[in-house]
């Protein structure tokens, strides 16, 4: 089995997520009307080509370095995540101005989780990122392992 080449597999997968799920209406699972155009088009600036289609390219490449930092980025996603959804959701940790966002990006999408008592809740959207981003490091790791 080619690691490299089944790792570059998950980014490419996060990136037509993001692109449908960013671009295309599908209230409950996501909410268009609440996230502004340029807002939008700013985070594909940076999401589309860094995150994902770089972070494919690197791994499809197959050369142990940009194997390595390939895995690297993975780690950056998948922290990034952690950061945003996981860490305020299970200790509390945020203050008004997230809250405020969240409710007004997220606030109507549909929630899997409990929300009672959570600053941010990660909505049904998010857990297939979340899915998305585990799956680029498991690879990216197992990449990394082969290649080294």
């Amino acid at each position: 089995m080619n690691w490299t080449l089944v790792a570059a597999v998950p980014p490419l997968v996060m990136l037509a997520f993001l692109i449908v799920t960013e671009w295309v209406p599908m209230f409950p699972f996501n909410d268009l009307a609440a996230q502004p155009v340029r807002r939008r088009l700013f985070a594909a600036a940076i999401n589309y080509p860094v995150m994902a289609l770089l972070i494919a390219v690197l791994f499809a490449v197959d050369v142990t370095v940009s194997t390595l930092i390939a895995t690297v980025l993975c780690f950056t996603v998948v922290a990034g995540n952690i950061n945003s959804w996981w860490f305020p959701y299970f200790t509390g940790r945020g203050n008004a101005d997230m809250r405020r966002n969240w409710e007004r990006e997220y606030g109507r999408t549909l929630k899997l989780l409990p929300t009672d008592g959570h600053v941010v809740t990660p909505d049904a959207q998010h857990l297939v990122v979340t899915a998305i981003a585990w799956a680029m490091l498991i690879t990216g790791v197992g990449a990394s392992v082969h290649v080294l």
